[in-house]
């Protein structure tokens, strides 16, 4: 009776133990692959969030600095593949530029006219590398009056081997106007 009673002991421990030992394997490969993403899947932008409006007259462009990389990340291997305003409301031709201000220099807010009076130069951002002190620009225009709304931009980049795709910046309100622009 002693050896029966050990073997049924040792038959329901078993296969619990398996399970629990299957379940706590389960639940590593899932932790480890969520650090993994973490990982690889770097924040190289803060949070969309906050906005900023301006008056614009029709058929003049609008800049807004919008963006930029955290501090934090390495420059020389901060690579920008795609950029893609969120319009929201309205029609407007918008496009991203990147703007490369310098060390020292205040980057764009909300202004008018032409990127080249407030950046040291500028890039298209595809295949551009991000420095500290670069920022990405909206350019708004448009021929005829009304609002757009553009709340942030999508980016997708690479730090080294890590790639990323997040939305970040202002939430940018732009009213066109053929009556003179209130500052």
């Amino acid at each position: 009776g002693a050896a029966l009673a050990h073997s049924d002991a040792a038959g329901s421990s078993g296969p619990s133990g398996r399970r629990l030992m299957m379940m706590a394997l389960i639940l590593a490969v899932v932790a480890g692959s969520v650090g993994v993403w973490q990982w690889r899947s770097p924040n190289a932008f803060a949070e969309q969030g906050s906005g900023v409006g301006i008056y614009n007259p029709v058929g003049t462009a609008a800049l807004v600095g919008v963006a930029g990389p955290r501090q934090q990340m390495d420059p020389a291997v901060l690579t920008v593949h795609s950029v893609e305003p969120q319009i929201t409301e309205g029609d407007a031709q918008v496009d991203v530029i990147v703007c490369h201000t310098g060390p020292g220099k205040d980057g764009i807010g909300a202004v008018r006219g032409s990127v080249d009076r407030y950046c040291e130069s500028h890039v298209a951002p595809d295949g551009a590398r991000l420095g500290p002190h670069d920022q990405f620009v909206l350019r708004a225009h448009s021929d005829k009056p009304g609002r757009v709304v553009i709340e942030g931009v999508k980016v997708t980049y690479s730090h080294g081997w890590r790639r990323g795709s997040q939305v970040t910046g202002l939430t940018v309100t732009v009213d066109f106007d053929t009556e003179t622009v209130r500052d």
